[in-house]
């Protein structure tokens, strides 16, 4: 049994059930919603929840984020998006005027929900970066309305979101009020010249022997995402784990292994002074046979 860890973005490993087959109706399922936004904020995340639909219908859509970003981290949960196998493909559209995009998923839980668990974090226009140049206006976000599903031969599903504009306004006030609590503000990080940058390859920061021994033997999988404090020299004072799937063994390890091992160049702030920040990302435990 060889051992694997998977480090910077990559694909949670699951076990791969039978495929479920539906039949496509030619009318998509369109869903009102049922409640209101809502905001939950922890030390490590804003959290967006609105519920749609009613009965059998009834979905859940949660959106994430763990700090200031155009990215998000994505749950879908709801007997109409109940698939038996992630192998099969999830296609998510933003509103008329994005582009469709293909998420790699993992099958969950939520809210007692069956659960389609995006991976990766998104963007509502699938880019794969954020830079300055790409930065996501407040009138790209107003502008969707709705979100369109497509997952295997399922029906597809739109969720009548209505402008996203306010609820991303919501979530940016959020992170901002999470950044005051790590002590970074949040001004002076939005006009930084530069951010924490990795010093060499911050995959090899983690290593296959810091799987938990326990874990390894219980052929456990894990995602954590994370954060490390940075100061100005570039060093990382404190762990932060964010979000995890696993026990506490995985959150020690990830911790453990990057405090002793991660290099940085400190961000600078606008006049090019170095000045403390964060860091942060994510990990996957895997077992290959």
């Amino acid at each position: 049994m060889s051992k694997k860890l998977h480090f910077l973005m990559s694909t949670l490993a699951v076990a791969i059930l039978s495929p479920h087959i539906a039949h496509a109706a030619e009318d998509p399922l369109r869903l009102e919603p049922s409640s209101k936004w809502v905001m939950r904020h922890k030390n490590d995340s804003c959290r967006l929840v609105r519920l749609f639909g009613e009965g059998d219908d009834k979905m859940m859509l949660v959106l994430t984020r763990f700090g200031p970003s155009a990215r998000f981290r994505m749950t879908l949960a709801g007997e109409p998006v109940k698939i038996h196998s992630d192998r099969r493909p999830l296609k998510v559209q933003f509103g008329a005027h994005e582009e469709e995009q293909r998420i790699p998923f993992a099958l969950g839980e939520a809210g007692g929900l069956p659960a389609l668990v995006a991976i990766k974090q998104v963007r509502i226009d699938g880019a794969a970066k954020a830079t300055k140049a790409n930065r996501l206006s407040k009138m790209r976000y107003a502008a969707v309305e709705f979100m369109k599903i497509r997952v295997g031969q399922k029906r597809p599903v739109f969720l009548e979101t209505g402008s996203l504009a306010g609820p991303f306004d919501a979530m940016r006030t959020c992170t901002n009020k999470l950044m005051a609590s790590w002590g970074v503000d949040a001004e002076q990080h939005r006009q930084r010249r530069q951010s924490v940058r990795p010093i060499g390859k911050a995959a090899n920061w983690l290593r296959s022997s810091d799987y938990p021994s326990d874990m390894l033997r219980e052929r456990q999988p894990a995602l954590i995402n994370f954060r490390l404090s940075v100061d100005e020299n570039g060093k990382a004072t404190a762990c932060h784990i964010q979000q995890t799937t696993r026990p506490k063994e995985f959150d020690d390890a990830v911790c453990e292994g990057l405090i002793k091992r991660s290099a940085f160049s400190p961000a600078l702030d606008a006049e090019g002074k170095p000045m403390a920040s964060f860091w942060r990302n994510q990990v996957r435990f895997s077992l290959n046979n």
